[in-house]
Formats: structure tokens, sequence, C-alpha cells
């Protein structure tokens, strides 16, 4: 891939309901990340994400490298091999 290559930003607006949707499809009970209320009284602006919900707006930024001609992945070859996580703040509803 040549060095200094660009893609488009992506937007992704984070929805209260789609938190929700994912909270409950991994098993997440944690009332923060279900509960309008209970966001509010730990001091969140609306509910919070699950960590991994990440991945919901990652795959429309990656999706152009994926691909990307210039860039070669083979999906056929390829061996996720290991990943590791720096968290800031949690993302919120209307992020």
């Amino acid at each position: 891939m040549p060095a200094g290559k660009t893609y488009d930003p992506v937007v992704y607006a984070v929805g209260r309901e789609k938190v929700r949707e994912y909270a409950y499809a991994v098993g997440e009970t944690n009332p923060l990340h279900l509960d309008v209320e209970a966001a509010l009284a730990a001091g969140y602006a609306d509910v919070v994400a699950p960590p991994m919900f990440a991945v919901v707006y990652q795959g429309p930024a990656a999706g152009p490298l994926f691909a990307d001609p210039d860039v070669g992945m083979d999906f056929a070859h390829m061996v996720h091999g290991g990943q590791e996580f720096e968290w800031g703040e949690p993302a919120c509803s209307g992020d």
C-alpha cells in the first residue's frame, strides 16, 4: 500500500436503541447500557455503549481499507493472531 494513503472519514451517530439492542444481543445486563436514568445518575449524558460496541461503527470505517486492491488483503489466507484495545471515554447515545 502506498505510504500516506487516506480514506474518507465516516460519521456514525450512536443511537440509544442501537446501544440497547447491542447490549441485549451480547447479554449485557448493566443498567448503564439499558436505562437512561441509571446512566444519568452515574454522570453520563445517556445510555453507555458496551466497550465492544465500537465494532458497530468501526466496520464502515475499515471497509474501504479491506476492499482496496492496493492493500492486497487475501481473506482466504488471513489469520487473526491477536489484538489489543486501549479504551478512552465510553461512547454514549448522542455521540
